[in-house]
């Protein structure tokens, strides 16, 4: 979704194959492997590699990990990681402007 400030930001849930959902089960109590994805999506620029003027580009930021890490407690550290960083403003300007 957009969030206003010209990034799009996304929430992802992939199913991880698993060779032996029986053994997976036994050693973690799972049977599924689902990773979590948060990220962010801004439109950008970067110099051109000629030298000339700087070209459009789509620069990204993401952070996974499995869902049962996610939903203890590197979920919200991993989401606002990739909802902190800010393409093009200095480091001080985006923490200031995400809090």
């Amino acid at each position: 979704a957009p969030d206003g400030a010209g990034r799009l930001v996304l929430s992802l849930s992939t199913e991880l194959p698993v060779a032996n959902p029986d053994e997976l089960e036994r050693q973690r109590g799972i049977r599924r492997l689902v990773r979590r994805t948060a990220g962010t999506v801004s439109l950008g620029s970067v110099p051109s590699p000629a030298g000339g003027a700087p070209v459009a580009a789509v620069v990204a930021a993401w952070a996974s990990c499995l869902a049962e890490d996610w939903d203890g407690q590197l979920g919200p550290q991993l989401r606002d990681a990739a909802d902190s960083f800010r393409w093009g403003e200095p480091a001080a300007a985006a923490v200031a402007s995400s809090n």
